[in-house]
């Protein structure tokens, strides 16, 4: 008799408080669904390959060939970057800028070097290379990626060697 008045009324009915359950489970779900709007924005470090690299006067365009940007992996990349954000912040004084331009002709030079790049970089367009080498590098290694290829870092050996 108990079971038959259960089913023709459904479950949801037949329990005392059931009524109250669902009004504590709907008044949960619209303060989840407000929450979002009180939490703090993420603060995130801008992208460092979609910003123009401002051209010192005299600097040419910088272009890399696909051989050239096989030696470096993304370990290298990953420090070049620290690099390029310490650059972002200014300097205290002159002799932690003149530290600064000694480590950018340091980088340039080993890189200029290892990817075999035999046009001289002046020391004002030294920042301007290396953001170009980030950017570029940054693409290449994104698009080896997708074709399922990582490099971690600049002992990479590719398939075959």
């Amino acid at each position: 008799h108990r079971a038959a008045g259960i089913a023709a009324r459904g479950a949801r009915a037949s329990w005392p408080g059931t009524q109250r359950v669902q009004q504590q489970v709907q008044q949960r779900v619209q303060r989840r669904v407000q929450r979002p709007e009180q939490l703090p924005d993420p603060l995130l470090a801008s992208d460092l390959s979609a910003r123009a690299a401002p051209r010192p006067a005299g600097a040419q365009g910088f272009g890399f060939l696909s051989h050239q940007l096989e030696h470096y992996g993304a370990f290298e990349l990953q420090t070049l970057e620290r690099v390029l954000r310490v650059e972002e912040q200014p300097a205290r004084d002159a002799a932690e800028r003149a530290r600064r331009d000694e480590v950018l002709a340091a980088i340039v030079a080993r890189i200029r070097a290892r990817i075999d790049h035999a046009d001289p970089i002046p020391q004002a367009a030294h920042l301007a290379f290396l953001r170009a080498f980030y950017t570029a590098q940054r693409a290449h290694l994104e698009q080896k990626r997708m074709l399922g290829e990582t490099r971690a870092d600049k002992f990479h050996r590719g398939p075959g060697t």
